[in-house]
């Protein structure tokens, strides 16, 4: 099956210096990270990766699961 997954990504954001120092803070650092957040396909099951037998009609019944992370890292 073709199909095109996103399965991991991370985008954050570093606050400018001029900014932290207003709050004696060195480095401040925002984040979001997640795992198996698209799949696009046209796969008639839910997982092309999962697929229990690739010539019988059966599928695994459930997709992987997605993953969310928040973060904030503070250097003082």
């Amino acid at each position: 099956a073709s199909f095109l997954r996103i399965k991991n990504i991370q985008l954050g954001y570093n606050f400018p210096t001029s900014l932290t120092r207003k709050f004696f803070v060195n480095a401040l650092r925002v984040y979001f990270a997640g795992d198996n957040l698209f799949l696009f396909s046209k796969f008639p099951g839910l997982d092309p990766e999962r697929a229990v037998n690739a010539t019988s009609d059966r599928y695994v019944t459930h997709p992987q699961n997605k993953v969310f992370n928040f973060g904030l890292r503070v250097t003082l």
